[in-house]
């Protein structure tokens, strides 16, 4: 949960989510990170763009709201 909302906060702020900015801002280690997104990207919740860029899917939107319990 805590990956989709970085990245949903970016979004709003109008700004970028970046893989190596998420780990700085995060506090997290890059495997780690990495595996966590894999699994977000293979249930379709997020995408990765050239250069490393995620953005929130439609699907991704629904998971962070089932998970903070908004649905």
């Amino acid at each position: 949960m805590k990956i989709l909302e970085y990245i949903k906060r970016k979004e709003e702020a109008g700004e970028d989510a970046y893989l190596l900015q998420m780990k700085k801002d995060l506090n997290l280690e890059l495997d780690a990170l990495a595996r966590e997104l894999k699994i977000l990207i293979d249930k379709r919740c997020v995408l990765v763009y050239e250069g490393g860029l995620y953005t929130l899917t439609p699907e991704g939107e629904r998971e962070l709201k089932l998970l903070k319990g908004e649905y």
